[in-house]
């Protein structure tokens, strides 16, 4: 979700195209859909976050900005909270159960991924989704029963705007359903 590669790739021909999203990358397709629902048959939202939950507020957005006091508070803030986020990322599953958990672990060992997180989370709220987003392409949201990072009930308030929209709930999955729950999505998909 970091690049337009998707754009450029959807828009390639004319063809009609199934998009598939998971948390962040939701919110990027949503923003995006109305101008591009030409060429979308669909979309699939996966664990999504769309609307930030606890916003930052401005001061914070200001210090994480600066360049070296703004990489010093991600570098603390990812040394106290990733393991946490980690295992609340994949819950209810434990990092042994699946081997793919181990190299996302590994990725999030990497401070700058929290910056990305970081200043993803202070795009959508610089430019949160609206109302002048809703289009008439289908969407489909999956959540996982047991999401510890994404509250259902704030993001459903988006979703349930679509005036095409289903809901899944998928049994014994956290937001990490994207590696966990592979065979829920394709069916999700028919």
């Amino acid at each position: 979700a970091q690049s337009e590669d998707w754009i450029r790739l959807l828009t390639q021909d004319t063809s009609k195209k199934i998009l598939i999203g998971h948390s962040w990358g939701c919110y990027r397709i949503l923003k995006a859909l109305p101008k591009y629902e030409q060429y979308v048959e669909q979309v699939l939202l996966v664990t999504p976050y769309i609307k930030p939950e606890r916003e930052l507020p401005g001061l914070a957005k200001g210090l994480l900005k600066l360049p070296v006091l703004g990489d010093k508070l991600i570098q603390s803030s990812h040394a106290k909270t990733k393991d946490s986020f980690f295992a609340d990322l994949i819950h209810p599953l434990k990092p042994d159960s699946l081997p793919y958990l181990k190299k996302v672990q590994e990725r999030l060992q990497d401070w700058k991924l929290w910056q990305k997180t970081a200043f993803n989370k202070i795009k959508m709220q610089d430019s949160p989704w609206s109302s002048g987003d809703v289009c008439k392409v289908p969407v489909t949201a999956i959540f996982g029963k047991d999401d510890k990072i994404s509250q259902e009930s704030v993001q459903r308030e988006i979703i349930k705007q679509y005036p095409s929209h289903k809901v899944i709930h998928v049994e014994k999955a956290g937001h990490g359903l994207l590696w966990s729950h592979v065979a829920d999505l394709l069916s999700a998909v028919k």
